[in-house]
């Protein structure tokens, strides 16, 4: 992965179900006027037989990590027989409460891992400033 990149949401992982990532504190949130962009990149990506699909989400957590609420979702990536990599850009904006004693908490999530023995190899960090946020 580019050395320029700001946070790492997810090391080099391989799953075969939902998993979630360790979550980031962003004090500030985001800027009102430009989203942040998890850019996740994926490789492995199969099931054994029939189709599947992998959803990634960003959640945020607003009370110290208790409880998290998906924000932004990725469309799903198809799965196949054929093993598929590639890499997505999933923006997503914030801003947080006015409780300081909560810092808003940031994290990846692969909420949906399915098909027969789903698979799927992948990191995740936020794109470098000025990185296209779209395929």
């Amino acid at each position: 992965m580019p050395q320029d990149l700001l946070l790492t949401y997810q090391q080099l992982t391989t799953k075969s179900a939902a998993f979630a990532s360790a979550a980031l504190t962003l004090p500030t949130g985001t800027p009102k006027n430009k989203p942040a962009s998890a850019w996740i990149q994926y490789s492995a990506a199969s099931v054994s037989s029939g189709s599947g699909s992998a959803v990634f989400v960003i959640q945020v957590s607003e009370d110290n990590g208790s409880t998290f609420n998906t924000i932004a979702q990725l469309e799903p990536i198809v799965l196949s027989s054929t093993a598929t990599s590639g890499e997505a850009y999933l923006p997503f904006t914030h801003s947080p409460g006015h409780n300081p004693a909560n810092l808003p908490q940031y994290r990846l999530n692969l909420v949906t891992l399915s098909g027969t023995s789903p698979t799927i190899t992948y990191q995740a960090a936020q794109a470098a400033a000025g990185a296209s946020i779209g395929f």
